[in-house]
């Protein structure tokens, strides 16, 4: 298995730096403020024990709420993808401290109705990514998308494949966190 993780690069302007500089304050002054709802489609729904909400149950999040979010690409192999396939995405753990959740695990719903339950430890210690796009495409439906949860076998060498397989959860629609 190859391993390759890359955070796409960030151009320092003026501005940039003006609002790193301010940024922690920021954050502070907008901890009490709801996140802003969705201006497309939900592609996910985190629920349970979050801080962070947007509507009663949890946060909904668009495609470009999720982009917005610190982008990561990963290079891996699965049984359902070509070798050296990447993906672009959030580190589940980035995901995990925006919404401020806590908790032992996760349970995980996909649009057909396949569901499974993650150790929340898995999320927040491993390069465990929520992937959005593959080879550089914005995943789709027929490609597994909008979202998909991608584990790197390398980051828990102790679980059996069909383990880590059975977790990697595609065209995923709710996170609930218990």
């Amino acid at each position: 298995m190859r391993r390759k993780i890359a955070f796409k690069s960030i151009r320092l302007t003026p501005a940039l730096l003006i609002t790193l500089w301010f940024l922690p304050g920021l954050w502070l002054a907008a901890a009490d403020q709801p996140v802003p709802q969705p201006s497309g489609p939900v592609i996910l729904e985190i629920t349970g024990n979050v801080a962070v909400k947007n509507f009663e149950h949890g946060v909904q999040l668009d495609y470009d709420m999720l982009t917005a979010l610190e982008q990561v690409e990963l290079e891996i192999d699965t049984p359902w993808t070509k070798p050296g396939t990447r993906f672009g995405g959030i580190l589940t753990r980035e995901l995990m401290e925006f919404v401020g959740a806590s908790g032992e695990e996760i349970h995980a719903v996909a649009m057909d109705g396949y569901s499974i339950t993650i150790p929340f430890d898995d999320l927040v210690n491993f390069d465990t990514v929520l992937a959005l796009s593959m080879n550089g495409e914005r995943m789709r439906l027929r490609t597994k998308g909008p979202s998909w949860v991608i584990y790197h076998p390398d980051d828990k060498p102790e679980a059996p494949d069909t383990v880590l397989n059975s977790r990697m959860i595609w065209q995923l629609k709710t996170l609930e966190v218990r």
